[in-house]
């Protein structure tokens, strides 16, 4: 509550990492979200890649790379603070798999695609 009060749109400071994912049938965005100056995100594919701390302003930063990624491989992590948000095209999932409230650990199914 106290950070909220102080920093007017708080929220709109969170660090994001948008990735587009390319399959062989469809695209698809994982976007990470971390937590404004708490944490910082690590990326897999990406080792190098680092913000700037107490960053106030938006930075665009654009990487291509062609690393290609299996079910389970390690995308990335949060030091501390996090949410993730996955986007898929209209008809790629089949079942959704985690409820609300479920811990989520790394290698869990969170759906299942067609």
């Amino acid at each position: 509550d106290w950070s909220i009060k102080q920093f007017p749109n708080l929220f709109c400071f969170n660090e994001r990492i948008v990735t587009i994912v390319e399959t062989p049938n469809f695209r698809y965005l994982i976007i990470m979200i971390g937590a404004l100056n708490v944490g910082s995100i690590a990326l897999a594919f990406e080792p190098n890649f680092r913000r700037s701390l107490f960053a106030t302003k938006q930075k665009r930063h654009e990487l291509a790379t062609t690393q290609e990624a299996s079910a389970g491989d390690r995308f990335g992590s949060f030091r501390l603070g996090s949410s993730v948000v996955c986007v898929f095209p209209p008809g790629v999932i089949e079942a959704v798999t985690v409820q609300d409230a479920d811990i989520v650990k790394y290698g869990s199914k969170i759906a299942k695609l067609l």
